[in-house]
């Protein structure tokens, strides 16, 4: 199974990379009302700016999100809209594409694209959750299905990677799974929430979520500082928790993210630092690997992972956003280049982009790092 499941990541490999050079684009939301683009200059070994500031909300802009395929970029602001970004080839940058996605009456918190690019999901402080449909006819972005309506608000969310089932955590502290209905075309919640973690109070706020790649695995963190691994049970057809409630992090978790072969889970949390945990077959149980990055002050709960898991970009002291690199022979981030900084308020929300542009032939020095950097993930 084994040799198997790195037979396929290499045929991955090869299929993905063996064409074209992949390129990446960051993209950081700011409370200054902007959306700024950096990008990677391979000469210098640093992260540039790219292009002029994307504008246009009226307030902080609080979530950011692309498409796997890279054409679009969502944004969503303190103002209650979203505003969907379209990669202009011509001019090399983002345009705005019609006019901005409204009816939420707080900040648009979360936003998440479902794999195939067809839905875009939004959810917001006020409790209310929308999906928004490309409209091929019309040319621009509506909603589908019913508003969904909860009590508390929308904190974290996620698509499985078939894009059929849709995760929310609320404020609550309880999880919602979301199914789409083809008979009535909405999104109906499908069985009861998962509600609570072993060990830990019940009611506090799930603030980050990830599924593993086969969607074997459903992260979930707290504000408590803990995480919990669900499976699904397919004799009883719910997801139950597997393992003990991960601790060790002293502050809100934000981010949680698999390694693209779901053997490793990544979290940041408010602490200012970030842990790797890995799974213990003998034990049943996910435990830590390693010793704890410490960020000195880097990590402060704003971060994002490149697909590859190559990049990690963090946000230090409001407005800085510094980029490190996995080092393959320490088996750890570092620091790279110098901190980015343009924005002139504190940066809230951060996304990669998938590799997209197709600039140049990859080169067999290039594939052969690359391949092995993702058998190294193994």
């Amino acid at each position: 199974m084994k040799n198997i499941s790195k037979f396929l990541l290499i045929l991955f490999t090869v299929a993905t990379f063996a064409s074209v050079q992949p390129k990446y684009y960051l993209v950081s939301g700011s409370h200054d009302k902007t959306i700024r683009a950096w990008e990677w200059d391979k000469k210098t070994k640093t992260w540039k700016r790219k292009g002029k500031p994307l504008e246009g909300h009226n307030s902080a802009v609080f979530s950011v999100s692309f498409s796997q395929d890279g054409k679009w970029l969502a944004s969503g602001s303190h103002d209650g809209t979203i505003r969907i970004w379209e990669w202009d080839k011509k001019n090399k940058t983002w345009k705005q594409k019609g006019e901005p996605l409204k009816g939420y009456s707080y900040i648009v918190h979360v936003l998440v694209f479902s794999p195939n690019g067809k839905w875009l999901f939004s959810g917001s402080h006020d409790g209310t959750i929308r999906i928004w449909e490309w409209d091929k006819k019309n040319k621009t972005w509506k909603q589908k299905g019913k508003t969904l309506h909860n009590k508390f608000p929308v904190c974290s969310a996620v698509f499985s990677p078939d894009g059929k089932v849709l995760v929310s955590g609320l404020g609550d502290g309880t999880i919602k799974i979301w199914e789409w209905d083809k008979k009535n075309k909405t999104w109906k919640q499908k069985g009861e929430p998962l509600e609570g973690l072993e060990g830990s109070a019940r009611g506090m706020v799930v603030t980050a979520q990830d599924f593993s790649l086969d969607g074997r695995w459903l992260a979930s963190g707290l504000w408590n500082d803990q995480i919990g691994i669900w499976e699904w049970d397919k004799k009883n057809k719910m997801w139950k928790q597997k393992g003990k409630t991960l601790t060790g992090h002293r502050g809100m978790i934000s981010v949680l993210v698999f390694s693209p072969n779901g053997k490793l889970l990544v979290s940041v949390s408010a602490d200012r630092t970030l842990r790797i945990w890995e799974w213990d077959k003998k034990a049943k149980t996910w435990k830590q690997k390693g010793k704890p990055l410490e960020g000195n002050g880097d990590f402060d709960g704003t971060v994002s992972f490149s697909l590859d898991g190559r990049w990690l970009a963090s946000v230090s002291d409001d407005k800085i956003i510094r980029m490190w690199e996995w080092d393959k022979k320490n088996k750890t981030f570092r620091q790279i280049g110098q901190p980015l900084k343009g924005h002139k308020g504190r940066v809230t929300s951060l996304a990669f982009s998938p590799e997209m542009k197709k600039e140049e032939p990859l080169r067999k020095k290039d594939f052969l790092e690359r391949l092995q950097h993702i058998l190294e993930l193994e």
